[in-house]
């Protein structure tokens, strides 16, 4: 080639060098304007195409108004915000494969090492491209605090790139980031969708936050990575109005003593949860462990289903296990090889609490992993399960108290809530207390309590309350027929310790069948009358046969059949669902499942007509989760002396209803001292009204269903514990709590009974004294008993006229409410 023709390449080549150069130079941008006209496929109308690289001021805010267009960000398009603020506005919104919006706040100290805010709004869908080795990416990761990422989509939003709103240094804290989508909220797994809020091990508080809301359905590859973990870690909140069906969570605490995330995963439909969620405290510092995190998941209209573990651990020395709570209008079901961990790792920690709430089955397949663990080192913790229906452990349970001195935890596990229903336990169920040493003592066994129509122990199964010192104890409440063919065991393992105790309540006409020698010590025997509308207390609910064309109390009604959706459920109650159109997709009832749960539906209230005037404290509230919580501490008075008996109500005509309950909770506490463990439950039902007036929420908020449910009362039974005390080991110790599920929150003006009526003649719970009780007087009588009204506002409560309210009053109020003051 000649010197010519070189020069003429030259010169073309080093064109097109400049203007690469010219093209990829950052160019200054706050406003729509500045970006189209810069942009050849971006003109005053129509779609926009951005492909150039824009820089944002740190100050003022901007905002890129493209209101009623669509925006794409091509592959070359760069945003780059730094600690600034921006603001983009589209009809729908696309990344491109490689786009970038960069938020990173990379000072080296002051304002310019915090994350930038970006924000999108698009009245359509939003879509976050990505292809194998690259991915679109908005990201505020800093030096001293991640920014914030705000996405919200009118339609659908796809997540196929990355999110992040990371440390950069160990003493960052992570970001805030939030994606809601008016339709379903999607990843696929290719390739890996990364959403992350981490936060270094030494920062402050550590891990960040994550949301992520869809009108329809949330449905996220099982490779996609949601991580909050922190020196404590963050939290992460999942709602959709329909499914969720999602890969796991990671949200360890990694700092000296952190603990471990808090995860909310709440479903209008059915909820699979097939990665594994891990939320462990940390273990940075050898002599002060981390506490597990939180986990609640819930289903509003369909199953819980878990295919993979769920792991909430405390560390040791003395980190104390997290909370697992799942509940479903539906069956939880738990896969083979699953294993739901709320233990502590520590010789001195105590063991979380696990909770499962099921209107149909817990269904678990045979493993040999441990089904359920929220054993400690110094004291097992808690697990409570209640299923309308039938509850199936083919799994070791473990809530033992395995280090010197530890104590047994506390099992309940009720079948048959709804009516009628079975429990099979096929593998050991250990609430056993730890070795002995000089320092702590003999552990002491835990408690179980038992309860079902036809109660199965397999003889691959035992259930262990042993111990060297103090041994457990087990009740076993059955309705119909106890099968024990393999152990039932509450013995002292030491001679110098105590034998424990082995109750079992059952009906005269079915006496247990219990192998040689299986059960011991040898067990006391207590049968009961079956209960009716005419006797209450001290009785067994009848399990009636659901579909046989006859009502059978408890049933309210039987059509032949045992499905819903024709005025009688598929418990045999009479039901009255929701109105359609405040379901999702109009679906108000499942012949399989019942009545839905509907966010949009309006609170059912009671028909009582008299206006409120004072506030009680505590007073009951409207709950956005299917149950709205309250706690006090029990005063000296001593509790109730009734056995586990179920409360009753007759036919009703509506659903759902509220249901107020009176249940032992376990708390924290620096001495682990023996006392009683009181269990009292009040189910009252109402007939709900509906108003024409909806509440929309993007979130799924609870409301009740009609269920038959064999509720015990107050049964003390001893809680082990050693005489040594130490720090950070939490111990039973009983407070009482009162689920409102729900209800609206009312004040109320205290209106004594006339003082010309003598006490003998006044309804009992009729506070009004309009010869009727309703269920507001009811919740006075609540708060009366809680310490927290005066007596005086309902004296007609006060049955005795001994200036206080009891349980055994509260249940006079309801059969009151039930029957009329008349009977």
């Amino acid at each position: 080639m000649g010197a010519q023709a070189k020069g003429a390449w030259a010169g073309v080549l080093l064109a097109g060098v400049l203007l690469a150069a010219q093209e990829s130079r950052a160019i200054p941008a706050c406003t729509a304007a500045d970006v189209i006209a810069q942009e050849t496929n971006c003109g005053p109308s129509g779609n926009c195409i951005i492909s150039r690289t824009y820089e944002i001021p740190a100050d003022p805010p901007c905002t890129f108004d493209f209101s009623g267009r669509n925006v794409t960000l091509a592959s070359t398009a760069r945003f780059t915000v730094g600690p600034g603020e921006m603001t983009l506005l589209a009809a729908n919104f696309t990344m491109s494969a490689g786009a970038l919006i960069d938020g990173q706040g990379t000072g080296a100290s002051g304002r310019g090492a915090t994350g930038g805010r970006i924000r999108v709004n698009a009245s359509g869908n939003c879509d976050l491209g990505g292809a194998s080795g690259s991915r679109s990416r908005i990201d505020v990761s800093s030096n001293a605090g991640g920014g914030l990422i705000d996405i919200r989509c009118g339609g659908n939003a796809s997540l196929n790139g990355r999110l992040n709103a990371d440390n950069l240094r160990s003493t960052a804290d992570g970001g805030t980031i939030v994606v809601a989508a008016g339709g379903n909220l999607t990843s696929t797994s290719s390739p890996q969708t990364e959403i992350t809020a981490r936060g270094g091990s030494a920062a402050p508080r550590g891990g960040g936050a994550i949301s992520l809301e869809a009108g329809g359905d949330i449905s996220l590859a099982t490779n996609t990575i949601l991580d909050v973990t922190g020196s404590s870690a963050g939290s992460v909140d999942i709602s959709a109005v329909r499914n969720i069906s999602m890969g796991g969570v990671s949200g360890n605490g990694n700092g000296a003593a952190g603990s471990g995330a808090t995860v909310t995963i709440s479903a209008g439909w059915a909820a699979t949860i097939s990665g594994v969620i891990v939320l462990n405290g940390g273990t940075a510092d050898p002599t002060a462990g981390g506490e597990g995190g939180a986990l609640t998941i819930e289903s509003l209209f369909g199953d819980v289903v878990l295919a993979g573990n769920v792991r909430a651990e405390g560390s040791g020395p003395d980190g104390d296990g997290g909370e697992i709570d799942i509940s479903a209008n539906g069956s939880v079901r738990i896969n083979q090889g699953v294993t739901l961990s709320a233990r502590s790792n520590g010789s001195e920690g105590v063991g979380g609490g696990v909770s499962i709430s099921a209107t149909l089955d817990l269904v678990s397949q045979a493993q040999s992993a441990t089904l359920i663990d929220v054993a400690g080192g110094g004291g097992g913790g808690g697990l409570d399960i209640e299923a309308g229906r039938n509850v199936t452990l083919l799994g070791k349970v473990d809530v033992s108290g395995n280090a010197a001195g530890g104590v047994g935890g506390d099992v309940s596990i009720l079948a048959g809530a709804g009516g009628s229903g079975s429990m099979t336990v096929g593998a050991n169920v250990d609430v056993s207390g730890g070795p002995c040493n000089l320092d702590f003592g003999c552990g002491e066994g835990g408690t179980t309590d038992l309860s079902a129509c036809d109660l199965t122990v397999t003889s691959a199964a035992t259930v262990t309350a042993n111990a060297p010192g103090a041994a457990g104890a087990h009740q076993l409440e059955v309705r119909k027929q106890l099968r024990v063919d393999g152990i039932v065991t509450a013995v002292k393992t030491l001679s110098s310790g105590s034998d424990g105790s082995v109750t079992i309540e059952h009906h005269a006409s079915f006496p247990p069948v219990l192998g040689t020698n299986r059960v011991r010590p040898v067990p006391t025997l207590s049968p009961k009358p079956f209960c009716s509308p005419d006797l209450s207390q001290e009785c067994l609910v009848p399990c009636p046969v659901c579909g046989n064309n006859v009502v059978e109390f408890p049933e309210t009604c039987d059509g032949g059949n045992t499905a819903s959706c024709d005025g009688c459920s598929l418990l045999c109650q009479v039901e009255e669902c929701p109105p359609s159109q405040f379901c999702p997709g109009n679906v108000n009832c499942s012949a399989q499942l019942g009545c839905a749960i509907c966010p949009d539906a309006p609170t059912p209230t009671p028909t009582n007509t008299r206006t409120p005037t004072s506030t009680p404290t505590p007073s009951p509230t409207v709950s956005a989760t299917p149950t709205e919580t309250l706690t006090a501490t029990p005063t000296d008075t001593p509790p109730p002396t009734a056995t586990r008996s179920p409360s009753l109500t007759p036919s009703q005509t509506d659903t759902p209803s509220p249901t107020l309950s009176v249940t032992p909770t376990q708390t924290a506490s620096a001495t682990r001292t023996p006392t009683p463990s009181p269990t009292a439950s009040v189910t009252p039902t109402v007939s709900p009204t509906y108003t024409a007036s909806p509440t929309p929420s993007l979130s799924p908020t609870a409301s009740a269903t009609l269920t038959w449910t064999p509720t015990p009362s107050a049964t003390p039974s001893p809680t082990a514990s050693p005489s040594e005390t130490r720090t950070a080991s939490p111990t039973p110790s009983p407070t009482a709590t009162v689920s409102v599920t729900p209800t609206a929150s009312t004040t109320w003006t205290a209106e004594p009974m006339p003082t010309d009526t003598p006490r003998g003649e006044v309804c009992a719970g009729d506070c009004a004294g309009d010869g009727e009780v309703t269920v507001d007087e009811l919740l006075r009588m609540v708060n009366i008993a809680l310490g927290s009204a005066p007596v005086e506002t309902c004296l007609a409560g006060d049955t005795n006229g001994d200036g206080e309210i009891t349980i055994d009053e509260i249940l006079r109020g309801v059969n009151s409410a039930l029957f009329g003051c008349a009977s």
